[in-house]
């Protein structure tokens, strides 16, 4: 089923146009179909490592680690990739 009709979120907008696609902004398309299903799995998946790095950063506070909370506070301000 083709997302076209679904807005586009300006995440996937600019993805679009930064990837030279502006032609399939709106428009029936399978290849921007597939461009948007993998920045909704890509955006899932960050949340899910922010999210196990949120945990480990609240256990390593709660006994006093601040090594190994610095060190996580670094992993989550990388990008992923």
């Amino acid at each position: 089923m083709s997302m076209h009709r679904k807005p586009l979120t300006p995440t996937e907008e600019a993805g679009l146009r930064a990837h030279g696609l502006q032609r399939n902004i709106g428009v029936p398309s399978q290849l921007a179909d597939v461009f948007r299903q993998g920045v909704a799995w890509g955006e899932v998946a960050e949340r899910e490592r922010c999210s196990q790095i949120g945990v480990q950063m609240r256990t390593a506070a709660l006994l006093n680690d601040w090594h190994t909370f610095d060190a996580l506070l670094g992993e989550f301000a990388r990008p992923n990739g």
